[in-house]
């Protein structure tokens, strides 16, 4: 199977999702860059998502993702 870059770059975020390294998940943000995680208020710019991301990593234990498929393409419009 080939890998594209674009996957590459979703196993590599994940990654660093599993390992709880909020810098890392930060830095893959422009400076001005909002990541809204549920239905929590959006974390504007690298340091308020590197915060935001490190609070919710020291709630849980750990996570694991496994990683079956990367999707590309639009959705259908609703309308």
């Amino acid at each position: 199977m080939s890998v594209t870059t674009a996957d590459r770059r979703v196993l590599d975020l994940f990654r660093i999702v599993d390992s709880m390294n909020a810098a890392g998940f930060a830095n893959a943000f422009t400076e001005d860059g909002t990541f809204r995680f549920g239905n929590s208020q959006p974390s504007v710019g690298r340091q308020q998502i590197e915060y935001s991301v490190s609070g919710f990593f020291s709630m849980i234990g750990g996570l694991r993702h496994e990683i079956t498929g990367v999707w590309s393409g639009s959705w259908e419009s609703a309308g």
